[in-house]
């Protein structure tokens, strides 16, 4: 059998694989996925003359997670994949694949779904992901942009 069509059929968990060769909770994700949640959190916390939201802190939070954070990999999962669905149906391509702009339409839109949803059990995804970056970016592991100028957020609609 050619070893390249060999299916791994063990499930997938986060104490039997790691899927990025990340360590804390980047360990769960895809390669892909890390590196579309990297853009989606430099979207909403961009790099200007301080570092965006993914350098200033949010990878250091989900490598070394803060108490049971296991139950971020889903919807954080989840929100990527939404937003790329979203920039393929609004805009006819990847959201790797998007200007600046059009990505911060994107998940503006995607955060206003969430922000909206009153259906019982509503997972607010992309709202999730959006409050994980503030998270990591002001969490103080390292001293991000944010404490050095006052609060500088992205207000989202």
């Amino acid at each position: 059998m050619d070893p390249r069509l060999k299916q791994d059929v063990e499930p997938m968990t986060s104490e039997t694989h790691n899927r990025s060769g990340e360590t804390g909770l980047l360990g769960q994700f895809t390669h892909e996925e890390l590196d579309l949640l990297q853009l989606i959190v430099d979207t909403v916390i961009p790099e200007d003359e301080w570092p965006g939201g993914w350098s200033g802190g949010v990878a250091q939070l989900l490598r070394n997670p803060v108490g049971s954070m296991d139950e971020l990999v889903e919807p954080l999962r989840a929100a990527v994949g939404r937003v790329d669905t979203a920039a393929r149906r609004d805009h006819g391509k990847p959201f790797v694949e998007l200007t600046n702009s059009q990505r911060l339409e994107v998940v503006e839109a995607e955060y206003v779904v969430d922000g909206g949803s009153s259906a019982a059990g509503a997972t607010q995804t992309v709202a999730r992901l959006v409050t994980t970056a503030f998270e990591g970016f002001y969490s103080g592991r390292t001293e991000p942009a944010g404490w050095s100028t006052g609060q500088r957020t992205r207000r989202l609609r």
